[in-house]
């Protein structure tokens, strides 16, 4: 994140080889910054809830009103989740769009089966993101299978599944793809998206 920063302040170069979706969500992240911070300073990185959250409160449209359901099984986690968006909605006054936020203790796999299976299709447009920590080995299993499920009970939904891009999950992330070319209907389609910051060798 920091290199792909130093590229958006130009301080890198390549700065115009940014994709717009990179330079918007880098923005994002730019403006969790201290602006007093230095280079050296440590990075606060939002998450995706406040990601979201900045994205659908800052929206320019016809959609007034927009809605964010929240899983967390940590109840500790739960609630500095509930601190920082109250935080950050408060900030967001002058926005024009309004935020429904329900934030739920529970296990995001199973909890979403559930709400997918006990509620009517999902408003148009709608996004489920799916984020785990992958500290566990089931994780990719589950992905998987939540995935076909909703297929199953929401085929109009939309969902994206961050992975990271690191050697020791390489296996992992390959084994996730196949198992989700596995289970898609071929009228279904898997866009895979890798971003990777540009090496910047330093004199």
């Amino acid at each position: 994140i920091r290199r792909l920063l130093d590229i958006l302040h130009g301080a890198s170069g390549g700065k115009d080889e940014l994709p717009p979706p990179v330079a918007s969500y880098l923005g994002i992240v730019q403006s969790f910054q201290d602006p007093q911070s230095t280079a050296n300073c440590m990075l606060i990185y939002p998450g995706s809830p406040m990601l979201a959250a900045s994205v659908l409160m800052n929206q320019q449209g016809s959609i007034p009103h927009h809605s964010m359901r929240l899983y967390d099984k940590a109840p500790a986690q739960l609630e500095m989740l509930k601190t920082h968006l109250t935080a950050f909605m408060s900030q967001n006054t002058n926005v024009t769009t309004t935020m429904e936020m329900n934030l739920l203790c529970d296990h995001g796999y199973t909890a979403w089966a559930r709400y997918a299976q006990s509620t009517s299709p999902l408003p148009p447009g709608s996004l489920i993101l799916i984020d785990p920590p992958y500290q566990y080995g089931s994780d990719t299993e589950q992905i998987a299978k939540l995935c076909q499920h909703l297929r199953t009970h929401w085929r109009s939904a939309r969902i994206a599944i961050w992975h990271p891009l690191r050697p020791d999950h390489a296996d992992t992330l390959q084994r996730l793809y196949s198992m989700l070319k596995t289970s898609h209907d071929d009228k279904q389609e898997i866009l895979a998206i890798e971003v990777y910051a540009p090496l910047v060798e330093m004199d």
